[in-house]
């Protein structure tokens, strides 16, 4: 697709700090949140009041934004911010795509 980056590859992957900073931004949008007041050690529950819906709208973001799939088991696990940051890498790293066929 033109204009699209495989996030996979080492010319194209982003770095970590960049990374993060998406993550929080897809968090923050999705949980209607000021993302200045998203920390790695933010309860996404607790401390975000993020719900299963609005979890579920941050996950499907993450998939698009990353170029990954992420499984409900590894939602399951998912408390804090950290959490995300972990799986995101975990994920590229791996190279495991979405598949779009």
């Amino acid at each position: 697709m033109p204009g699209s980056e495989d996030l996979h590859s080492e010319k194209h992957r982003p770095s970590e700090a960049a990374c993060r900073d998406r993550i929080k931004q897809i968090i923050a949008r999705c949980g209607d949140l000021d993302s200045q007041l998203i920390n790695d050690s933010s309860l996404l529950a607790m401390d975000l009041y993020i719900d299963s819906l609005i979890l579920t709208d941050i996950v499907y973001e993450m998939e698009g934004a990353f170029n990954i799939v992420i499984s409900e088991s590894e939602v399951a696990i998912i408390e804090e911010v950290a959490d995300f940051y972990h799986l995101v890498e975990k994920k590229i790293s791996e190279g495991k795509k979405v598949n779009l066929s």
